[in-house]
C-alpha cells in the first residue's frame, strides 16, 4: 500500500489562492464602504502587486507576430488587471488590418487572454509600389515582404488606393470572378486576373491562355470557356485568346500551326543536346 502524499495537489493549490484572492477583496470592500478613507483604500487596492499581471496570452495570431499585437495595443508592463478595459483593447485590435475580430479576457489576479481572429488573404493586388495582400472583401491587409512567395492569384489594373481599401469597382468584380471561379473548380487555379479596357481577363496557371469575359455573366462564360477547351483538348497549347465577351460567340486567337519539310526533319534537334 502506498503512503499517502501529503503535497497539496494543483487543483487544491488553485482553489486556495482564489480563496485567498476573493477574501481580500471582500474585505477591502468591506473596509471600504465603511470607511470614509475608501478612495484612498480602493486606489491601493487597484495597485497592489498582488493584481499586477504577469501573463499575457495570446492566441490565433498565425500571420501577426506576438510583439506586434503587444505594441499595438498600447501594452504597458506593470499594469493592475483592475485597469484592463477588455473593450478597449478589443477595439484597437479590430482597428489591425491583419484583424478580423478580437476577444479579451481578464482572469483574476493576474491574467489577461487574447484571442484573435485574423483574416485570409484571397488574392495579390499589384501596384506600383510592389503587391499588397487583400482579403475576399477588397480590404488591403499589408504588403508582400521579400522573402515571401504566397500562392495567390494576382489582380492587375490597379493604380489607386483610398483609405486602405481599394477604390476601383473593377476589384471587387475580380474577386467576385474568383469566388465563382473557386466554386465551379474552373481552370484547376487562376494565375492572374487583368483589368482592362474590354472587362476582366483571366490567365490559368496550366494553359496560360487569355480568357477574355468582360464585365459580367461570369458563371455562364466560365462554363462556355470549359466546353471550347474541351474541343481543343490535345491542340490547347495552339490558344492565344478565347474571347467570351460577346454573346453566346467564343472568339479565339489561334497561333499558326508548324509544318514540317524534309529539311526541317534533319535538321530538328532534340533539347538539351547537341550535334557534333
Amino acid at each position: 500500500m502506498k503512503p499517502m502524499s501529503l503535497r497539496p495537489s494543483r487543483n487544491d493549490s488553485w482553489l486556495r489562492t482564489l480563496v485567498r484572492a476573493s477574501a481580500v477583496i471582500l474585505l477591502v470592500l468591506a473596509l471600504a464602504l465603511s470607511s470614509q478613507h475608501a478612495p484612498p483604500l480602493l486606489n491601493s487596492v487597484r495597485h497592489h502587486p498582488y493584481f499586477r499581471v504577469s501573463t499575457v496570452e495570446i492566441e490565433g495570431n498565425r500571420r501577426v507576430p506576438r510583439e506586434q499585437l503587444v505594441e499595438w495595443i498600447h501594452w504597458q508592463d506593470d499594469v493592475s488587471i483592475w485597469d484592463i478595459d477588455p473593450d478597449t483593447l478589443t477595439a484597437r485590435l479590430a482597428q489591425h488590418p491583419w484583424v478580423r475580430g478580437a476577444t479579451v479576457q481578464r482572469i483574476f489576479p493576474r491574467r489577461v487572454r487574447i484571442q484573435v481572429r485574423e483574416r485570409r488573404p484571397v488574392a495579390l493586388v499589384q501596384v506600383a509600389k510592389g503587391f499588397q495582400y487583400v482579403d475576399r472583401t477588397g480590404k488591403v491587409l499589408g504588403p508582400v515582404h521579400s522573402g515571401e512567395a504566397p500562392d495567390l492569384p494576382i489582380i492587375s489594373g490597379v493604380d489607386q488606393f483610398k483609405e486602405r481599401e481599394l477604390s476601383s469597382l473593377h476589384v471587387h468584380r475580380a474577386l467576385q470572378l474568383l469566388r465563382i471561379c473557386e466554386r465551379l473548380q474552373c481552370f484547376d487555379s487562376i494565375s492572374q486576373v487583368q483589368i482592362g479596357r474590354k472587362g476582366l481577363v483571366v490567365i490559368p496557371v496550366r494553359n496560360r491562355v487569355a480568357v477574355v469575359l468582360g464585365w459580367g455573366g461570369f458563371a455562364e462564360k466560365l462554363r462556355r470557356s470549359a466546353r471550347v477547351f474541351a474541343m481543343w483538348e490535345g491542340q490547347v497549347d495552339r490558344l492565344r485568346v478565347l474571347d467570351l465577351s460577346f454573346p453566346k460567340v467564343a472568339v479565339l486567337k489561334v497561333a499558326p500551326e508548324e509544318r514540317v519539310t524534309p529539311s526541317s526533319r534533319k535538321t530538328k534537334r532534340r533539347p538539351g543536346h547537341t550535334e557534333a
